[in-house]
């Protein structure tokens, strides 16, 4: 993301109208590009890392967001939540499959584009966008807010988190139904990291976390890299 001007607050109805846009985009990727389409996984990812970098150049672009300030925001404790709350994810997810991971130059192409791309832009779509459109929605990114405020900031920047992640699984076939609570239940420890530690870093070193794990031991048996077309 591309830092701007000097951050400033938008109305509360475009920043609600953008939070409808991550699960409406979120949903409908999926749904076209892997339910209708069918496209492979590492076809499917293009349009989907498209539309994820341009909603999040666009949201940047239109609110102003400060973006290296936000790196920078307690960097260590981020990447120290990210450690360790990808690693609690990856277990979850990952428990009790059998190996199956490439081997090679593919291995290092699939980490790449499987781990740290899409993870990332998982990342962005999932846990950062929603929670920073709930913060600045409630003013909760500025220094003076009182706890009242950030804890109310939390629980709505959960629930968002929650929202677009259920929005967007749902686009996936193997999604629908009882198996959409297991990703809300590992993005859930992803948006707490990020909550408590305000640092973007975390969530989205989380879900590269995840990816990669994934990657390396179960790419083929694992639900957590859809579609499974």
């Amino acid at each position: 993301m591309g830092a701007a001007a000097p951050s400033v607050h938008q109305g509360a109805s475009g920043q609600l109208l953008w939070l409808a846009a991550l699960g409406a985009v979120g949903f409908a990727v999926p749904a076209i590009g892997s339910g209708w389409l069918r496209l492979p996984r590492d076809v499917y990812l293009v349009p989907y890392l498209a539309a994820v970098a341009v909603l999040a150049w666009a949201y940047v672009r239109w609110d102003a967001t400060p973006v290296r300030a936000e790196l920078r925001r307690r960097w260590a404790w981020g990447l120290l939540a990210a450690a360790g709350a990808g690693a609690l994810a990856s277990v979850g997810a990952l428990r009790g499959l059998a190996a199956s991971g490439p081997r090679g130059l593919w291995a290092a192409w699939q980490v790449l584009w499987l781990g740290m791309l899409y993870g990332g832009a998982d990342g962005l779509l999932l846990t950062v966008l929603p929670v920073w459109i709930v913060w600045r929605l409630m003013r909760a990114d500025r220094s003076e807010a009182g706890w009242l405020r950030l804890l109310g900031a939390g629980v709505l920047g959960l629930l968002a988190s929650l929202a677009v992640t259920a929005a967007y699984h749902l686009g996936y076939v193997e999604f629908r139904g009882a198996a959409v609570a297991m990703p809300l239940v590992g993005n859930t420890l992803v948006t707490l990291a990020y909550l408590l530690t305000r640092s973007p870093l975390a969530p989205l070193g989380a879900h590269m976390i995840l990816h990669v794990a994934t990657v390396l031991v179960a790419v083929d048996t694992a639900a957590t890299l859809p579609p499974h077309t």
